[in-house]
This record gives C-alpha cells, sequence and structure tokens, in this order.
C-alpha cells in the first residue's frame, strides 16, 4: 500500500480529475489535501498512516472521533480509507 502522503495527494487529484467531479467539489479536496500536506511537512512527516493521520485530526480539529455534535466541516476533515480505493484516503463526506 503506498503511505508517501505527496504520492497519495497526487493520486486522489488524478482520480478526482478522472472521475470529472464539479471544480467547486474538487477544489475543496485539493484545499483540504494541500492543508494536510503543509500539516505533515511543517512537523516533519512524510508516511501516511492511522497514528499521522489522527494526529493530524487530533492537533488541527481536536478530536479523530466522529462524536454528535461535530461540525459538517470538522466531520469532513475526519480521515478515513476508502475501502473501494485502498491506497488512496478519502476525507468524510467528500462527494
Amino acid at each position: 500500500m503506498i503511505t508517501n502522503l505527496k504520492e497519495l495527494i497526487r493520486l486522489c487529484k488524478d482520480e478526482v480529475h478522472d472521475r470529472e467531479y464539479h471544480a467547486h467539489h474538487a477544489n475543496a479536496l485539493t484545499s483540504e489535501w494541500d492543508a494536510v500536506s503543509q500539516w505533515f511537512d511543517d512537523n516533519g512527516i512524510h508516511e501516511f498512516n492511522r497514528d499521522n493521520a489522527f494526529a493530524y485530526c487530533d492537533e488541527v480539529i481536536g478530536s479523530h472521533i466522529i462524536v454528535k455534535g461535530m461540525t459538517k466541516k470538522r466531520k469532513r476533515l475526519n480521515f478515513r480509507y476508502d475501502k473501494k480505493f485502498p491506497d488512496y484516503f478519502s476525507v468524510v463526506g467528500a462527494p
């Protein structure tokens, strides 16, 4: 499985393009991925894995667990692995 964050983001962007996502949705996803990439860079992290994703969510969102009452934006930022495409990651709430 691919774990290099930059490579995962590139593959995700290619997938969004191939699926012809509306520009609004594609831009929203790209913006989120760029923010994640920046946080990983700032923290010297290059590997995408569960622990690193949880650390990002805990610091940036305040939790890596979706809980009742959490705003849509916070839910959207929580990571999950896409079961159809296990080499990609996605963001909960993405179209």
